[in-house]
């Protein structure tokens, strides 16, 4: 499957990007790099002499330019709603809803050329999910496009399966509450009752009462404390 342990995150999940010039200097995203790099006077003034290299991929260049080109073209600094619903940016996430859409897969899980990514196939929807992004996830539930039940083109799983997995309760409540299906299986045959935590199978228990549907994100983040008071009372 894309995620085969539950700590290994998602190879968009990139926090800050740095300045190897200034190691002091770290930037929210790829954008803001390219920014420094252009107009930083230290640049500016020893782009001759600075090392041009990205930590990040440990690749170095030959000069500025080359450094801002890799900056701009490599699918996992490229800042998109991939990046953003990775890294749980939920504030900047409606920036992206008019031209990306949250039931794609990002281009960094796409198989391309003979190398073929550990994680293929996840939407932004997914690794919101695996994440724990409650928010990121509310916001793109609200779209058109966010689909709680979209496929994983390798694995067959779907957010659902993704939250349950990974024991992220407040976000299962949310994907079952838009319509999330706990009961469509993946290409091995399993549901996200088959797969979830001891936490998520309460979650996933109390979804088949009739008032489930009906209860606030509040309510849902109840359902997550509960959860977890009541398997630590019953240990």
């Amino acid at each position: 499957m894309p995620f085969s342990k539950k700590a290994e995150p998602c190879i968009r999940f990139l926090q800050e990007h740095e300045c190897v010039c200034q190691s002091n200097r770290t930037f929210p995203d790829s954008e803001s790099l390219i920014q420094h790099l252009k107009n930083s006077k230290v640049h500016k003034r020893f782009e001759s002499t600075l090392k041009n290299y990205c930590p990040s991929c440990e690749v170095p260049f030959l000069s500025k330019r080359g450094l801002i080109d890799h900056l701009r073209k490599k699918a996992i600094h490229r800042y998109d709603l991939h990046q953003v619903a990775c890294n749980g940016r939920y504030q900047v996430l409606e920036r992206f809803m008019r031209s990306q859409y949250a039931n794609e897969t990002g281009s960094s899980h796409q198989i391309s050329g003979k190398k073929r990514p550990k994680q293929i196939g996840y939407t932004p929807m997914h690794c919101a999910a695996f994440g724990g992004h409650e928010k990121c996830l509310q916001i793109m539930l609200n779209w058109t496009d966010g689909d709680p039940n979209v496929k994983d083109i390798r694995d067959g799983r779907t957010p659902v399966h993704v939250a349950a997995w990974t024991g992220n309760c407040a976000c299962l409540g949310l994907l079952l509450k838009h319509g999330g299906d706990p009961y469509l299986e993946d290409k091995n045959g399993e549901t996200a009752f088959d797969l979830s935590t001891k936490e998520c199978k309460l979650v996933l228990r109390l979804h088949s009462l009739p008032s489930f549907y009906n209860k606030s994100k509040f309510e849902h983040r109840r359902y997550s404390l509960f959860a977890s008071l009541y398997l630590f009372i019953s240990t």
